[in-house]
């Protein structure tokens, strides 16, 4: 499971905000939350990218941990 929720609510931003900045829906931000909907790894780099622009110290395995094996 993605961590786009927690890195989002630490940075106190919507979803509304987090979709404006990545050129998507706030449905499709909820879906990604959610576990609904797959995130495509353009998608992937853009969220991480908007949370490092914001300050956040992290890497794409950060918000999107591989899963366990």
């Amino acid at each position: 499971m993605n961590k786009i929720k927690e890195f989002r609510e630490q940075l106190g931003i919507t979803q509304e905000e987090l979709a404006r900045a990545i050129n998507t829906s706030q449905g499709a931000i909820s879906h990604y939350e959610l576990g609904y909907r797959d995130v495509n790894l353009k998608t992937c780099r853009d969220i991480t990218q908007f949370f490092i622009s914001l300050g956040l110290n992290i890497s794409l395995d950060d918000v999107f941990p591989p899963d366990a094996a």
